[in-house]
C-alpha cells in the first residue's frame, strides 16, 4: 500500500507521541518508516505534494535517532535534510531552520562548538529575518546558541542568550517545557559562574514544571533530578545528591537503555558522591562504567570521554595516591580535548593546569613549567591580560618558580597575579589575600638571603 497524505501524520503524529513519552528508539523506528515511505512516493511518476515535507520528517528522524545515543547516524540525516530544504523548500524558514538547528545539535553533541555555532547562528539569522523576534522559534534558536557558546566557554554569551530566551518564552509560552529547558540551561550557566544560589532555584523551578507536564518516567525528568542532584553536591549535601543523581539513573537506564550518553553522567555523578565520601573503590567501579558507556554510545575523540579520564585521574591521584596513573590519564585526556575543541579552548587550558599539577608533585619540573606557559598563553587569548583565569596560571607559574629556587622570577610573578586579583576581585578577597601572603613569603626569603 502506497503512503496518502493521511498516513504520512498519522506516523508523523505518532512518533512525536512516543518523543513525548520519552521512547526515543521507538519514536525513530516510527520516523524512519516514514522517511522511507516519503522517499518511494516522491521517486514515483508526478507525485502530489505531502505535508509536512520531506526535510522536516528527516529533520525529526535525526533528532529522534540523536536522542536515542545515536550522534553519527543523527548527523548523516540531519546533513540530509539540509540538502532537502535547500533544494525543495528554501522559501520555507522553518522547515529550513529545522534543519541546521537539528545539525547543530548533532554538531554539539559530537562536542564540534564551532561547527554548531556556525550552523545554530544561521537557524537565528533566517527566524529572525523571516518570523520576527519575537516568535517561539526565534526563542529556542537564542537558548541553543546559549548553550554553544557554554560549551565554548563564553560564559557571559551563554548568559545573554539563555536571558533573553527565558524572557520571550516565558512571556509566549508560560510554564511550558520549553520555559523549563531554559531555566534549566540558564541555571547551569549561572553555577558555572559561581552563582550557586540563583542556579538552584531556576533547577527546582524547572522540575516542578516537569513535574506537572511530564509522566513521571520521561527522561526530562531524569535530567531534572540529574541536575539538581549537581546542586546538592556542590553546596556539600551527599546525601540529597545521591538520591537526586539515583532517581535520574533509574529513569535513564528504564527509558533509555543502559549505553546511552546520560547513563554515563549520572554514573560520573555518582563516583563523585562516593569520592567524597571516601568510598574509593565503589567510585572507581562507577567511573570506569561511565568511561566504556561514553566511549560506547560517543566514541573515543569526544570531550565528555575527556572528562571521565580526568575524574579517574583524580580519583588515581587523590583517593589511591598512584600520580604516575594520573599523569597517564591526564595526558590521554589532554590530546583528546585538543583534537575536539582546538589547541585554543579554555578547557585545554585547565587540563594543561592540572597536568601541570602532577609533574610538580612528581618533581618533573620542566615539563610542569612548560604546561604552564602554555595554559596561560591560552587564557590570555580566550580571556585577554587581566581575567581572574590569567591571575591563577600565573599565580601556578609563581608558585613553580619558587619551589625551583628561582625567587626573583617567584616575586615578579606574584606581583603580577596580585594586581590583576586587586583590580578584577578586589583586594579583601580570599584569593588576593592568598596571593598577597605568598608574595611577603617570597619577599622575606629574599631578604634572608641578601
Amino acid at each position: 500500500e502506497g503512503l496518502t497524505d493521511i498516513k504520512a501524520k498519522v506516523l508523523s503524529t505518532q512518533a512525536s507521541t512516543l518523543e513525548g513519552l520519552g521512547q526515543y528508539a521507538e519514536a525513530f523506528e516510527v520516523q524512519s518508516n516514514l522517511v522511507s515511505g516519503l522517499d518511494k512516493y516522491l521517486s514515483s511518476i508526478d507525485p502530489q505534494p505531502l505535508s509536512p515535507p520531506l526535510s522536516t520528517e528527516v529533520a525529526k528522524s535525526a533528532r529522534y535517532c540523536r536522542l536515542s545515543g545515536s550522534i553519527d547516524e543523527a548527523k548523516l540525516l540531519a546533513t540530509r535534510a539540509v540538502k532537502l530544504a535547500l533544494a525543495l523548500n528554501p522559501s520555507d524558514p522553518q522547515d529550513l531552520g529545522l534543519a541546521y538547528s537539528e545539525l547543530a545539535n548533532c554538531y554539539q553533541a559530537k562536542g564540534e562548538y564551532n561547527k554548531a555555532l556556525i550552523e545554530m547562528s544561521r537557524t537565528l539569522d533566517l527566524y529572525a529575518e523571516s518570523l520576527g523576534a519575537e516568535h517561539p522559534a526565534y526563542a529556542g534558536a537564542m537558548d541553543s546558541v546559549g548553550l554553544i557558546y557554554q560549551g565554548l566557554g563564553q560564559l557571559d554569551k551563554a548568559e545573554e542568550y539563555h536571558s533573553s530566551a527565558l524572557v520571550l518564552r516565558e512571556k509566549l509560552l508560560p510554564d511550558s517545557l520549553e520555559v523549563a529547558t531554559t531555566l534549566t540551561n540558564l541555571a547551569i550557566c549561572l553555577e558555572s559562574q559561581g552563582f550557586m544560589e540563583k542556579g538552584k532555584e531556576y533547577k527546582v523551578r524547572a522540575l516542578e514544571i516537569r513535574k506537572a507536564v511530564l509522566p513521571e518516567n520521561h527522561p526530562e525528568l531524569g535530567s531534572g533530578f540529574n541536575v539538581l542532584g549537581e546542586s546538592a553536591r556542590a553546596s556539600g549535601d551527599p546525601e540529597e545528591a545521591r538520591e537526586l543523581f539515583e532517581k535520574a539513573l533509574l529513569i535513564w537506564r528504564e527509558a533509555l537503555g543502559p549505553w546511552h550518553p546520560h547513563v554515563a553522567a549520572v554514573l560520573n555523578n555518582l563516583a563523585q558522591v562516593n569520592i567524597a565520601e571516601g568510598k574509593n573503590d565503589q567510585a572507581l567501579l562507577l567511573l570506569e562504567q561511565s568511561l566504556q558507556v561514553k566511549k560506547h554510545s560517543l566514541g573515543d575523540w569526544h570531550p565528555s570521554v575527556a572528562n571521565s579520564l580526568n575524574s579517574l585521574a583524580s580519583l588515581y591521584s587523590s583517593g589511591y595516591k598512584n600520580v604516575e596513573k594520573a599523569v597517564e590519564l591526564r595526558k590521554e585526556g589532554l590530546k583528546i580535548l585538543q583534537k575536539a575543541l582546538g589547541p585554543e579552548h579554555p578547557k585545554v587550558a585547565v587540563n594543561m593546569n592540572n597536568l601541570a599539577v602532577l609533574y610538580s608533585r612528581i618533581g618533573e619540573y620542566a615539563e610542569a613549567s612548560d604546561l604552564y606557559q602554555k595554559a596561560l598563553a591560552i587564557d590570555e587569548i580566550v580571556f585577554g591580560t587581566h581575567h581572574p583565569q590569567v591571575a591563577t596560571d600565573v599565580n601556578n607559574l609563581a608558585t613553580l618558580a619558587f619551589h625551583c629556587g628561582e625567587k626573583q622570577l617567584s616575586r615578579q610573578l606574584y606581583e603580577r597575579a596580585l594586581r590583576i586579583r586587586e583590580e578584577v576581585l578586589g583586594p579583601e578577597h580570599p584569593k588576593t589575600l592568598a596571593t598577597a601572603k605568598n608574595l611577603g613569603l617570597v619577599i622575606s626569603q629574599i631578604q634572608q638571603d641578601e
